[in-house]
Formats: C-alpha cells, structure tokens, sequence
C-alpha cells in the first residue's frame, strides 16, 4: 500500500517542482525584461548627454578660432559675422553674411578669415551684406608688398 500511494506523491511533487521551476524562469525573464528597458532608458540618457557636450564642444572650438581671428587683427575693428546664404548658380561666388549697416559694415569694406583675404561687401542691409569671394572672375585686386616698395626705390 506504501508503495501505490508515494509513487503518486513523488509524480505530485515532480510536477509542483517543475511549475515553480518553470515560474521562477518566467519571472526571472520579467525582471531581465524589466532591466532591459533600464539599461536602455540609461543608454538614451548617455547619448542625450554626449550630444550635448559634442555641442558645447564645437560651440567652444568655434569662438576659440573667432578669439584668435579677433587677434590677428587686433589693430582693425572686427565685426564676426557668419554666412547665412550663398549664390544658388556655379558662375558666381557671393555670399550673405549676418552682418549689416546696423553692425558698421560698409560698401567695399575687407572680408577677412584667419587665413587671410576672402573678398569684399558688395551691397550692405540693416542686417546682412552681400560677399563677393576673390575667386569671382570680376573681382581685380592688387597688391603692395614691402618687396614692390624696396625694389622700386632702388
């Protein structure tokens, strides 16, 4: 009679083990789902914050070349201004700039970057000018150098 009766119990007791088994397993899935979703909540708030900080870097790396620009021509009075436009044809080399009569800027004044000489104001708003890049076929510059004043004086 022992037997009949804890051969039923022990089929009873590997079945209740097998369902907590297989409860735990699915919980445990719940809570790695439920991590998941954290981790990746915690991924977006990382990249958030790197964007943000790439942003103030290029913002920092920006005004540090105006700063030096500003130096370089520390004896002129500069006005920064940016392009906000350029020609929409291949055959000229005009630019709009966010600068204008209301910031000082006048008809044929000097473009300058860092690297030296880009062109001239053409036509000047209250708010923004018109560029014209050296490179244009129309624009004719010239030039004295020290070395032009040397040898015509010898």
């Amino acid at each position: 009679m022992g037997n009949v009766v804890t051969i039923p119990q022990k089929i009873f007791l590997y079945i209740e083990n097998a369902i907590n088994d297989n409860q735990d397993f699915f919980k445990e899935i719940d809570e790695l789902k439920n991590e998941n979703e954290t981790l990746k909540q915690k991924i977006r708030e990382y990249e958030d914050t790197i964007e943000g900080y790439n942003f103030v870097k290029s913002q920092n790396d920006y005004y540090k070349t105006l700063e030096v620009t500003k130096n370089l021509y520390a004896n002129y009075d500069v006005v920064i201004g940016e392009i906000i436009a350029t020609s929409s044809n291949n055959w000229d080399n005009i630019y709009l700039i966010d600068k204008g009569y209301d910031n000082g800027i006048r008809v044929n004044m000097a473009v300058i970057t860092k690297e030296g000489l880009v062109g001239y104001i053409k036509e000047v708003g209250d708010k923004t000018s018109k560029v014209v890049a050296i490179i244009d076929p129309s624009v004719k510059i010239s030039r004295n150098s020290k070395r032009n004043a040397r040898e015509s004086n010898n």
